[in-house]
Formats: structure tokens, C-alpha cells, sequence
């Protein structure tokens, strides 16, 4: 299929092709390209990123398309025909919605890079599991208000709905 848009973050690149599909690729270690894979011998402070290319799977309902996608700097959106807006990636800023609760990744990795904490590898796992995950950003939407664009910088995303309102 061909590529209708791509956006590019600081550490990954996303692709959505004529067909529907999401594509990502570049470092996975921060779930920002919808694979939960990274090796953690790929977090030291010396070792080269992982790389991937992946197919993300996301959580559409019959008939609902994705519109357009997003790169952040350690995470992923996509706006959809229905008017939502998916995430997935690091959430250690907020930049996903408040209603997740894991997938702090970012600041885990600088956390053990530092020598602050001890590398646990059942909890790297866990927040990578949670922020490869791909959800539905919880926003306070008036009745019948839909979102018609996204966009995100470095720590930070917001919303711009049909109604004109930034969230």
C-alpha cells in the first residue's frame, strides 16, 4: 500500500498508508512504536536503541478509519473518522491523558541510567507492556464534539475539536 502521510519524532517515525494501516519504526524502548519487544540489555547508558519496524494494531470499531497520525518524542496518536484520538508510547509527562496510570518509561530509563534505581526487570517489562498498548485518550468532549486534529512536541500533546476548542 501506498503512504499517505508520515510523521516523524525524535526517536521513531510513523507511516499511515493509503489502506488504513499503521506503520512505525525506529527505537522501540519507549513503546512508541506499538512493539513491547526491546531488549533491555538496549537501555545502558552505551548500548544503540532497538530498532523495529512494526504494524500497530489499534482498537477500531467496525467501520472506523484512521485519519491521520502523529509522532511525539517518545510517543504515538492517531485521530480517527469517530472522532477519537489513540496513544500509545511514554506517558511520563502526561502527553497520553491522565487516565493512564503505567508506561513511564522515559523516566524509568533515565532512573537506572543515572544510577538512581536498579535495573528490575519485570518492572521494565510491565511499563514497555503498558506503553505499547494503544488506547483511547479520555477528553472532556461536550455532547457530539469530535476531535479533528492532533498534534504533540516533545512532552506534550493537544487536541483541536470540531467546535474549535484546544484540549
Amino acid at each position: 500500500a501506498a503512504v499517505r502521510s508520515v510523521s516523524c519524532g525524535d526517536v521513531h517515525t510513523l507511516a499511515l498508508t493509503t489502506e488504513g494501516e499503521v506503520w512505525a519504526w525506529g527505537d522501540g524502548s519507549y513503546g512508541a512504536t506499538g512493539n513491547a519487544s526491546a531488549p533491555l540489555s538496549s537501555w545502558g547508558v552505551a548500548s544503540e536503541p532497538p530498532q523495529s519496524l512494526n504494524k500497530v494494531v489499534l482498537p477500531l470499531a467496525e467501520g472506523e478509519e484512521v485519519t491521520s497520525v502523529v509522532a511525539g518524542s517518545f510517543h504515538s496518536l492517531a485521530t480517527t473518522t469517530h472522532g477519537r484520538v489513540l496513544a500509545w508510547g511514554d506517558n511520563t509527562h502526561g502527553q497520553l491523558g491522565e487516565g493512564r496510570k503505567l508506561g513511564f518509561v522515559f523516566s524509568l530509563i533515565q532512573e537506572v541510567q543515572s544510577g538512581a534505581r536498579q535495573l528490575d526487570e519485570e518492572d521494565v517489562q510491565r511499563e514497555l507492556e503498558e506503553a505499547a498498548r494503544v488506547t483511547e485518550v479520555e477528553l472532556p468532549l461536550q455532547a457530539g464534539e469530535r476531535v479533528v486534529a492532533v498534534t504533540s512536541a516533545v512532552f506534550h500533546s493537544a487536541a483541536l475539536t470540531d467546535r474549535g476548542r484546544l484540549l
